[in-house]
């Protein structure tokens, strides 16, 4: 709310809400909370946000093939670094599996190995969602070193006002921002929500 008064929300929305009802403005700015955060997770630095492991995950390997998966946490949002043991590097990302990846990571030659590992995500109907990895020399060892991952925030509409987040202080200024920006873009507020998106961006360090 701080953030969208710098930017005179109470002028902008005098068509909107009625009076320019605050309340009405600050149930809004609690609904797409998790939206922003979503935002930040992909505007801002990893390290902005707390990380949590999933190396003791449920560990399904294949070793004929050098292929397995890892069962991902319910809280699971955006991998941060997955590794097995006797991979030359981690994986950073994990991209949602299709067919055509599929077709790829199936194929001895053009596969993830050792030296570039991939990684991808996808439905399992015993696991639910899980972490593809690929992959290691067939006949080794699977055990994973490190696997990392942020998790989804909560949704505050839920919480009370006494409640610790555990953000990052890095993270305040530009996700208020962010959040600003979605509550203008719901009211097609759309120059002033490129100007709060601006200002998020501008304040990174």
């Amino acid at each position: 709310m701080r953030r969208m008064n710098e930017l005179g929300w109470d002028d902008t929305f005098q068509g909107a809400f009625a009076g320019s009802d605050t309340t009405k403005v600050e149930r809004q700015v609690e609904a797409l909370f998790r939206d922003a955060w979503r935002a930040a997770v992909n505007l801002l630095p990893r390290n902005y946000f707390s990380s949590k492991s999933f190396k003791n995950s449920n560990l399904i390997s294949d070793v004929s093939t050098g292929s397995g998966f890892v069962v991902i946490p319910n809280n699971f949002y955006v991998l941060l670094l997955f590794k097995m043991k006797g991979w030359k590097k981690p994986c950073f990302t994990a991209i949602e599996d299709n067919d055509a990846i599929s077709a790829v990571q199936s194929n001895d030659f053009v596969r993830g190995n050792f030296c570039r590992p991939a990684c991808t995500i996808s439905e399992n109907l015993k696991y639910g969602r899980i972490l593809n990895y690929y992959s290691l020399p067939k006949g080794n060892k699977h055990v994973i070193e490190e696997a990392l991952y942020i998790p989804l925030i909560d949704n505050i509409v839920n919480l009370n006002d006494n409640t610790d987040l555990n953000l990052d202080e890095r993270l305040y200024e530009p996700l208020q921002w962010i959040n600003a920006g979605l509550v203008f873009s719901v009211f097609e507020k759309a120059d002033i929500a490129k100007v709060a998106n601006e200002k998020a961006l501008e304040i990174i360090v």
